[in-house]
């Protein structure tokens, strides 16, 4: 058992990935980035759930947009591409 706060976590100067949660059927991660940044178009091997923490996003998902702010989910499939752009501050969880 592990048990920790994730609001806690602090922004870097740039794109921050942590890792919280790993077995063999999903992982969880937790994305922070600053307004402006931008995760490049990549595709996931697996389908994916997003929860936006804090912030607002705008998710790129095969040529449109959704936007995304605290408290929205998004779900998408295995092999789309797909980025992600900060509109603010952000921090969201990623389950994959």
């Amino acid at each position: 058992m592990k048990v920790e706060n994730i609001y806690q976590q602090a922004i870097h100067d740039s794109i921050s990935k942590k890792q919280l949660y790993k077995n063999e059927r999903f992982h969880v991660l937790l994305l922070q980035m600053k307004e402006g940044e931008l995760l490049k178009t990549h595709t996931s091997p697996t389908d994916a759930f997003l929860l936006v923490l804090d912030g607002d996003i705008l998710f790129l998902l095969v040529e449109k947009e959704y936007l995304l702010k605290k408290g929205d989910s998004f779900t998408f499939r295995a092999g789309e591409k797909h980025a992600v752009q900060a509109l603010t501050d952000t921090s969201f969880l990623l389950v994959k």
